[in-house]
């Protein structure tokens, strides 16, 4: 979820978070160096290569961020960072629509368990019910018609640079 350069530390915290087992922990800990954070265990993530299994280098993270005082955000708070990320990967032409749209609804579905039911749309409590029916709305055009297609990216472009400014995409 982080190519692009456009991964900020928040953004890579976040999927550490969702999704740890994929998280690249020794990016994470060259960040905090970047960002003025000093701690062995940091050291540790970005020194030469041990035989370290994935687990052992998540807690080795772990360790470096309660030396630093540092918190991970909760899965929900996590998920809305990755929601900015993902649509600033579609306004920036990173992403197409249709592929930032799947990664959306594929994050919604990572938490949905832990959201308030839906108030009255799918995706409404995560602020990307728009999001959602466009996306499936694909499904209900003609591969061939790209006026319709391109109706239906335009919208997801408009709701993902609304997402990007942490602006809800329900409207």
């Amino acid at each position: 979820m982080t190519a692009g350069g456009l991964a900020t530390f928040h953004d890579l915290v976040a999927e550490f978070v969702l999704s740890p087992a994929t998280a690249n922990v020794s990016e994470l800990a060259y960040q905090l160096l970047l960002s003025g954070y000093e701690s062995p265990s940091l050291a540790a993530l970005i020194g030469p290569p041990r035989d370290q299994s994935p687990q052992d280098a998540r807690d080795l993270f772990a360790s470096a961020l309660r030396e630093l005082g540092l918190s991970l955000p909760d899965r929900l708070a996590a998920a809305a960072t990755m929601k900015r990320q993902v649509a600033r990967r579609v306004t920036s032409g990173q992403l197409t629509s249709r592929e930032g749209a799947a990664e959306l609804v594929a994050l919604f579905q990572l938490v949905e368990g832990e959201l308030p039911k839906a108030r009255q749309y799918v995706g409404d409590t995560f602020g990307i019910a728009r999001v959602v029916g466009l996306y499936y709305s694909y499904d209900d055009v003609d591969a061939r018609d790209s006026g319709a297609i391109a109706e239906i990216d335009e919208a997801i472009m408009w709701l993902c640079g609304r997402l990007a400014e942490g602006e809800d995409a329900n409207v």
